[in-house]
């Protein structure tokens, strides 16, 4: 007797469950089939395995006819089940906020065989390589996202994210209040203020020095 698998699993697989199509050149032939360390036991064709565990997995299959002979020659499969959805993280991006137009991140994954793909503000997702670079871009908020793909197919479906905000535009000073003129005092005071609620100030007395915090 002789048997042969005529379709199976990839020898990489995301997914739990198996199919195996068996077939013989003998005519009125049935099947044994076991996995793993399980015993030989009649088999239905195909023969189907349900809620695998991660890891390797080795299918065997042989004919048996109505007169009890047995193919000696088991013919055996064996693939690996990884359904771990591979993890991703952005190593360095722009910081927040910048005013520089040029964007640059790195990325990796734990899984030495991801496979990345990036979007930019929810455009499509494209194949990428760490790392990648976007130019021009303009005053906005903008947001980056990468997700890795690991070798049996599974994708990350918690990509990871960047949000950062450009801004170009200077913001407006403005002096509220500040000592009269003429005065006698030998002490001033300034208000200052500006319509960017993020603003910080600096500040120069007479030209002397350099402008400092203030």
């Amino acid at each position: 007797l002789d048997t042969q698998i005529d379709s199976g699993q990839p020898a990489l697989s995301n997914s739990s469950d198996a199919t195996f199509v068996l077939s013989s050149p003998f005519p009125s032939v049935i099947f044994d089939c076991r996995l793993d360390d399980g015993g030989w036991a009649a088999c239905a064709n195909p023969a189907i395995y349900t809620g695998l565990g991660e890891g390797s997995h080795t299918f065997q299959g042989r004919a048996r006819n109505a007169g009890g002979h047995i193919d000696l020659t088991p013919v055996a499969y064996t693939w690996t089940v990884d359904a771990v959805f591979p993890e991703t993280t952005i190593v360095s991006g722009p910081p927040n906020p910048t005013n520089v137009i040029t964007a640059e991140f790195t990325f990796s994954s734990p899984d030495s065989t991801a496979q990345f793909e990036c979007r930019l503000n929810s455009s499509s997702w494209t194949p990428c390589t760490s790392p990648k670079t976007y130019y021009p871009l303009g005053d906005a908020q903008h947001t980056f996202e990468v997700r890795a793909t690991d070798a049996a197919g599974t994708t990350d479906p918690t990509p990871a994210s960047h949000i950062w905000t450009i801004d170009r535009v200077a913001p407006d000073t403005a002096i509220d209040s500040g000592p009269p003129n003429p005065t006698n005092s030998s002490s001033a005071t300034f208000s200052l203020s500006s319509p960017e609620a993020t603003a910080t100030f600096e500040c120069w007395l007479d030209y002397i020095g350099t402008m400092s915090a203030c």
